[in-house]
């Protein structure tokens, strides 16, 4: 694992390390971001609104199936598979690394 960089926290020198485990904070942080993009998708009209082109861009192999019920089906699944790894982080701290 090389050193990838210097980041100061509170004045101090931090070295952050390839592969490295994040902070609970960053950790905690990290979880509310990605689930406000999650919920954004399958709550607030974020399916209505990437449906179709964007869709049909990044998943070409199913774009003609992929309707926003299909988009909230997948945004309820990753939703359930990051707060899995929420939890599992939370207590594990080996399972908070960087990628």
């Amino acid at each position: 694992m090389g050193l990838i960089g210097n980041e100061y926290f509170d004045g101090e020198q931090v070295a952050i390390k390839e592969g490295g485990q994040m902070s609970l904070a960053v950790w905690i942080g990290t979880y509310v971001v990605v689930l406000a993009c999650w919920m954004w998708i399958v709550r607030w009209g974020g399916a209505d609104w990437i449906e179709g082109a964007f869709v049909a861009d990044v998943f070409f192999f199913l774009s003609s199936r992929m309707d926003a019920e299909a988009i909230r089906l997948i945004g309820w699944i990753a939703i359930g598979v990051t707060t899995l790894w929420f939890a599992v982080g939370l207590f594990l701290p080996a399972a908070r690394f960087w990628w």
